[in-house]
């Protein structure tokens, strides 16, 4: 079973990405938004080396499975 991130639970990968917000009571509970509501989304990444690092918001329904990562062509 995989953690949420809001959790403490999983484990440092090769890019960790921490610090997600919005969190809804220290993430046990999904952020949520109406349509057409507009919101921010922050995060802390950290990577090696000089590189840039970059990350993308996607949204989904509660309903929705989850996606897989999309990897960078």
């Amino acid at each position: 079973m995989e953690a949420h991130p809001a959790h403490g639970r999983d484990p440092i990968g090769r890019i960790p990405i921490v610090d997600v917000q919005p969190v809804v009571e220290h993430g046990r509970r999904p952020a949520k938004a109406v349509v057409g509501e507009t919101f921010e989304v922050t995060a802390t990444l950290f990577g090696e080396g000089r590189d840039v690092l970059g990350a993308e918001v996607v949204p989904v329904r509660p309903e929705q499975p989850a996606r897989p990562a999309r990897p960078d062509a």
